[in-house]
């Protein structure tokens, strides 16, 4: 199975690198400089790399481990998690060999987001994830603290192979990105596992439901918005072991333009001629009135005037 290349339209008539495109230089410039980013040292809604990296791997574990598309929602991504246990060898391997969220040349379907064009879209390259009292998957021993959790978790890190990080534009070269990715460690905290949690049973070793003392590190980026358009991210590394994890993901970008009334988004396509229906979101005013219909006054009874 593969995925359509984006930009296919814009290469030479016979087959050589497509000319410049004032465009595709723009979106290069920035988005290889400081603009779109997040730095290291920079915090996003008052939360540092640490706190995103911990509240996505809880949110990871949650029963609806998905994007929703609400206003000011991170879009966390993921790579592919489809471990399963062999049934010959009751060895843990993967099904997929990539998260495949992007459109195939056989079908043609649109697996990937559509996001605006002030979505934060977290992308995990590779972590490593442990907490206390799990075994070692390979070595037969149970973390008693976090200290071992910790131990652990930078031993998969800094053992592992390469990694990559690569954003493309629709009809734009593909751009390599993976020096803006940040090495990250959370404190411990606890993650809560729950009973419908749709990724627990697919994760390299399973997780029971419940509260676990946890730590996790990981090389990450987080793109704090995107201007409209479509794009494709391609991400993954080689851990330690042989771990291995790839993701393509699609998106459409939808520009948002901000009036001065408080509260008000109007949103519009900027590459009208794109293929896709225009999306139109629902009224959120529509949704939230009957909840804010404010009660009528109470009808004091009058009363009776005293001799």
């Amino acid at each position: 199975m593969s995925y359509i290349e984006l930009s296919t339209e814009n290469k030479g008539s016979q087959g050589n690198a497509p000319p410049k495109n004032p465009e595709c230089e723009e979106f290069k410039t920035n988005i290889s400089g400081d603009n779109l980013i997040l730095k290291n040292t920079e915090l996003f809604n008052g939360m540092s790399y640490a706190d995103l990296l911990r509240e996505w791997l809880i949110w990871l574990h949650s029963d609806s481990p998905t994007y929703r598309g609400y206003r000011g929602e991170i879009c966390y991504l993921h790579g592919n998690i489809s471990y399963y246990y062999d049934s010959q060898t009751n060895i843990r391997k993967q099904a997929e060999k990539f998260e495949n969220k992007a459109r195939n040349t056989d079908d043609k379907i649109f697996r990937g987001d559509i996001i605006f064009s002030d979505t934060p879209i977290f992308v995990p390259l590779i972590n490593s994830i442990y907490s206390v009292n799990e075994t070692l998957p390979y070595e037969g021993r149970t973390l008693e603290s976090i200290a071992d959790c910790l131990f652990i978790c930078r031993r998969d890190m800094h053992e592992g192979g390469p990694m990559w990080f690569t954003i493309q534009k629709k009809g734009c070269p593909e751009i390599n990105l993976k020096n803006k990715a940040c090495y990250v460690e959370t404190p411990s905290f606890k993650m809560t596992v729950t009973k419908n949690s749709p990724l627990r049973d697919y994760f390299e070793m399973p997780i029971a439901p419940g509260e676990h003392d946890t730590v996790t590190t990981g090389y990450i980026a987080m793109i704090k918005n995107l201007p409209a358009g479509e794009y494709r991210l391609r991400y993954g590394g080689i851990g330690r072991g042989g771990y291995f994890t790839d993701a393509v993901h699609d998106f459409i970008v939808k520009l948002v333009e901000k009036k001065e009334e408080v509260g008000k988004r109007n949103f519009k396509v900027e590459h009208s001629d794109s293929g896709y229906d225009e999306f139109k979101p629902p009224s959120l005013e529509d949704k939230l009135e009957p909840m804010y219909n404010k009660p009528k006054a109470r009808q004091s009874k009058p009363q009776p005037k005293q001799s």
